[in-house]
């Protein structure tokens, strides 16, 4: 019907065009000029009915791949002040057994000494024989003495017993599930589970490190490595599948609502030149709609991941109410044409 009535308006126009000039020597100009406007223009026409018929190339103004996590880095001090703490408890206990240990093995180098002394007094035939004998056993009692000594002087460092490396792992093992369970809270289970196996990790690494190292410096060094390394993988697992919670701040929101009005404006253009200027008024409601419900989500304290699925929603109305419209501003024109036909 539409291509009917701009069939009717061409000839008319040319018909109009062919009508006989008062200025007989421009009159063949004149007609040609008028029939190339009016073939153009009746072309324009076409091609915009035929674009008409098309769905609007709506692009989603909220582009949710634009929000960012948010991730911070890792903070591992309790991992650092409980190793230290694990450490120096299993160093103190250690150093109390050895000590105690040395203590008894003094007291039974002083009680052999009084032995071999009664044992001299008993045996000695004279006072020189006696001497003799006291002697022997002093030097004894200072060999023994000075082997004890020599040998808490060349151990190099103490090493604690498994039971004891058990209990250290089990504190740890709290320690460090009380952290996991924040990382879920803020990050979510997946960034929870993740990390889990990673301190897991951390702690059988501490244990063999308590168990093998041969004086303090290696020591040093091996506890320095774990923290290290256990840093790198927990912060490398956060970046990867953090979902964090919270609120959007208000300078980000301030750069999506800009790239949302741009991306709208863009589609406004379209609609003005298809549909005119009452379209974009039309237009406009849906989005300024979008713009308010996007603004309300990015401000809520939720995860990234429900964040971006409702905004996503709010895209997808957008774009149904504006093609809902396309289908109405289409109906209008074929009815306008109908009329003015009639």
């Amino acid at each position: 019907m539409k291509k009917l009535m701009l069939l009717c308006c061409v000839v008319s126009m040319l018909l109009s065009a062919c009508v006989k000039p008062e200025d007989e020597s421009s009159s063949k100009f004149n007609r040609q000029a008028n029939i190339e406007k009016y073939m153009k223009k009746a072309k324009t026409l076409s091609q915009m009915d035929q674009e008409r018929q098309k769905p609007l190339d709506i692009v989603a103004p909220l582009d949710v791949s634009h929000l960012t996590k948010n991730t911070q880095t890792v903070d591992l001090d309790f991992l650092t002040e409980s190793f230290e703490r694990n450490r120096q408890s299993l160093q103190n206990r250690l150093q109390e057994k050895y000590t105690q240990r040395n203590g008894t093995r003094l007291e039974q180098l002083a009680d052999q000494y009084r032995n071999q002394i009664r044992q001299a007094i008993q045996d000695a035939s004279s006072p020189a024989e006696l001497e003799e004998k006291v002697n022997q056993a002093l030097a004894d009692q200072e060999k023994s003495v000075k082997e004890l000594m020599d040998q808490t002087d060349t151990a190099n460092r103490l090493k604690p017993d498994q039971q004891s490396l058990d209990r250290a792992a089990q504190r740890l093992q709290h320690r460090c599930e009380d952290f996991a369970n924040r990382m879920e809270l803020y990050y979510g289970p997946e960034t929870a589970a993740a990390v889990r196996p990673v301190l897991d990790k951390a702690i059988e690494d501490f244990e063999y490190a308590m168990a093998s190292a041969a004086n303090e410096k290696e020591l040093n060094d091996k506890l320095a490595q774990i923290l290290l390394f256990t840093r790198q993988q927990i912060q490398q697992v956060t970046e990867e599948t953090a979902d964090p919670a919270g609120i959007t701040s208000e300078d980000e929101i301030t750069a999506l609502r800009s790239e949302m009005i741009t991306t709208h404006q863009q589609l406004e253009n379209r609609i003005e030149y298809l549909y005119g200027k009452e379209a974009v008024l039309q237009a406009r409601k849906p989005f300024n709609r979008l713009l308010e419900d996007a603004g309300n989500t990015l401000r809520e304290n939720m995860r990234l991941s429900q964040k971006k699925n409702t905004l996503e929603r709010f895209n997808a109305h957008y774009k149904d109410s504006l093609l809902d419209l396309q289908e109405q501003w289409n109906k209008e024109l074929a009815q306008m044409a109908k009329s003015e036909g009639a």
